[in-house]
C-alpha cells in the first residue's frame, strides 16, 4: 500500500510514514537545497498559490498521476515547490523494492525538455562565429545532406507499395533543424504518416547503444516529409542539432553540455545516465493506459522495460540524444530556466549574451506564422508538445505570438516546452514568472487531462502586485 500523506511543509517534499522495510537512509537530502522566498515578496498571493496543493494531491489520489511536483517563481526567486505521491511504488516493475516518496532531489526523465538545452549549446557556438543560421548543414555533417542527394515524399504509403518521391528543392539549413521546419519526422505515427512508416521499415530509431552519428546516417537516407522550410513538424531535428554541436565544436556532445552548461550553472544531477550512487533518487516511469482492464491501474510501471534500461545501465549510453536523452531534477532545471530569464547569465556564469537570448525567444517561423498554421496535412494530425493556435517557435522552444488565439491564459512572448513523460516548463518574460512541472507518465492525453494549461490558471491567478494594464515593476 502507498504510505499515507501528511501535511506538506513550505518546500519541496512531504512528510511520510513509511513501511519499516524502506531504507530510511534514502530520504536524506543529497542534491542542492531549493531555497524558497515568501510569495508576497515577489508579488504573488500565497493563499492563491496554495490552491495548487489540492489540485496536485488530487491527481495522485485519483490515480491519474503517480506523482506531482510543481515549482513557481518570479523575479528569479522560487516561492512555491511542493511534491506529492511516490518516486517509486515498490511493485515488480519498480526500480525500488519498497515504496519511496517523491523528494526534492528526485531525478526525472525530462525527454524533450532536453531540446532547449541542446539549442542553447548550438547558439553558444553561434556567438563564437562558428556558423550562421543560414548555413547548409551539409557543411558540417557531410555531402549526404546536400539537396541533390535527398528526396521528399510526394504521395503513397509504404504498405501499399505506391510511394512516390520528388526532388528536394531547398537545402536544409541550421535554422531549419533548430525550428523543426527541415522536413524530418519522429516515427510516432506509422499508420498515418508515410515517412514514419519508412523510418520503421528502415530501422531509423535512436538507440542508446549506438552513436547518434550512425542514427543520422540512416535518417538522411529516408525521404523528407515536405520541402525544407515549407511546414512545421516535430521530428528528430534537435538530435541533428546535437550532432552539429559535436561537429562544429570538435568535442563530444555530452562533454560539451557537461563542461559548458551543466558545470557553470551548477546542474549537478543532469546528464544522460543515472550513476549507481544516485539511483535511489531515480523515479519510476509509467505508461497511461487508454483502456485499462477491470481492476487494472490506469498507470503501468514501465521502468524496467528495454527503452528505459540505458538510464541505469552499467555504463553511460553510447548515443546521447540531443532531442530527448537527459535526466534532471527540479533544482537543476530551475537553474537553466533562471539563466534564460536572466538573459543568459546566472550567479556570475554567463553562457550567452542577453541579445542571443532575445533572439532565441523570438518567433522564427516564416512570416511570423504560428505552428498550427504550418502543420503538414496528415490524417492523424501532428504530434507536438504544443501546436496550439498563437504558438510560434523560436530557437529551442515555443513562443506565444498571439495570447488569445489558443484560449489559454498567458502573455505574448511566453516560452514553453515539455517532455514525453508529461513534464513541462514555461517562462513569462513580461511577468517575470516561471513554472516547472515534473511527473513521469508517458502515453498521456493532454486533452483529457490538461494539467499544463491548468497550472497556468493557478499561477496567473496568484499575481497580486499591480493594477490592470500596468507594466510589471521589476524588483
Amino acid at each position: 500500500p502507498s504510505p499515507p500523506f501528511l501535511s506538506p511543509s513550505l518546500g519541496c517534499g512531504l512528510a511520510w510514514t513509511l513501511p519499516l522495510a524502506a531504507n530510511q537512509a534514502s530520504f536524506v537530502m543529497e542534491g542542492p537545497k531549493i531555497k524558497l522566498r515568501e510569495p508576497a515578496s515577489v508579488g504573488l498571493s500565497s493563499e492563491r498559490l496554495d490552491r495548487l496543493d489540492a489540485y496536485l494531491q488530487g491527481l495522485v489520489d485519483e490515480g491519474k498521476r503517480p506523482n506531482a511536483m510543481a515549482m513557481v517563481g518570479r523575479f528569479g526567486q522560487p516561492v512555491y515547490c511542493k511534491s506529492f505521491g511516490l518516486q517509486n511504488d515498490g511493485s515488480a516493475g519498480s526500480l525500488s523494492v519498497a515504496p519511496l516518496p517523491i523528494r526534492e532531489d528526485s531525478i526525472f526523465r525530462i525527454y524533450s525538455m532536453t531540446k532547449p538545452i541542446t539549442s542553447l549549446a548550438l547558439m553558444m557556438l553561434y556567438e563564437e562565429g562558428k556558423f550562421l543560421l543560414t548555413d547548409p548543414i551539409w557543411l558540417y555533417l557531410g555531402e549526404s545532406w546536400k539537396k541533390k542527394n535527398m528526396s521528399v515524399w510526394k504521395s503513397g504509403f509504404p504498405k501499399d507499395g505506391n510511394v512516390e518521391t520528388q526532388s528536394c528543392e531547398n537545402t536544409i539549413t541550421v535554422l531549419h533543424v533548430l525550428t523543426h521546419t527541415a522536413g524530418l519526422s519522429y516515427g510516432f505515427d506509422i499508420t498515418g504518416n508515410p515517412v514514419d512508416a519508412m523510418y520503421k521499415a528502415g530501422g531509423v530509431e535512436l538507440n542508446p547503444n549506438r552513436t547518434v552519428e550512425e542514427f543520422v546516417e540512416k535518417l538522411v537516407k529516408v525521404p523528407l516529409l515536405f520541402q525544407p522550410g515549407s511546414a512545421w513538424h516535430y521530428g528528430y531535428n534537435t538530435d541533428v542539432c546535437g550532432m552539429l554541436v559535436e561537429a562544429i565544436s570538435g568535442m563530444p556532445f555530452c562533454q560539451f553540455l557537461q563542461q559548458r552548461i551543466f558545470e557553470p550553472l551548477g546542474m549537478v544531477d543532469t546528464g544522460f545516465w543515472v550513476p549507481p550512487e544516485k539511483r535511489h533518487r531515480f523515479c519510476d516511469n509509467y505508461w497511461e493506459l487508454a483502456k485499462p482492464l477491470p481492476g487494472q491501474s490506469k498507470l503501468w510501471n514501465i521502468s524496467k522495460k528495454s527503452e528505459n534500461r540505458h538510464f541505469v545501465g552499467d555504463e553511460p549510453p553510447t548515443g546521447c540524444s540531443g532531442g530527448g536523452g537527459l535526466v534532471s531534477t527540479m533544482h537543476d532545471y530551475m537553474r537553466f530556466c533562471l539563466m534564460i530569464l536572466n538573459g543568459g547569465e546566472l550567479d556570475g556564469a554567463r553562457l550567452v549574451s542577453v541579445k542571443t537570448i532575445e533572439f532565441m525567444a523570438s518567433n522564427h517561423l516564416p512570416h511570423d506564422k504560428d505552428m498550427a498554421g504550418m502543420l503538414p496535412p496528415l490524417p492523424h494530425g501532428s504530434y507536438s508538445e504544443t501546436s496550439a493556435a498563437g504558438e510560434g517557435f523560436g530557437l529551442g522552444f515555443s513562443v506565444k505570438v498571439n495570447n488569445t488565439a489558443g484560449h489559454h491564459i498567458g502573455s505574448d512572448g511566453l516560452l514553453m516546452w515539455g517532455g514525453a513523460a508529461h513534464t513541462v516548463f514555461w517562462l513569462d518574460p513580461q511577468e517575470q514568472l516561471f513554472c516547472i512541472w515534473m511527473t513521469q507518465t508517458m502515453g498521456y492525453d493532454e486533452r483529457a487531462l490538461p494539467v499544463r494549461h491548468k497550472l497556468r490558471n493557478f499561477v496567473y491567478a496568484s499575481i497580486a502586485d499591480r493594477k490592470p494594464f500596468q507594466p510589471v515593476a521589476r524588483l
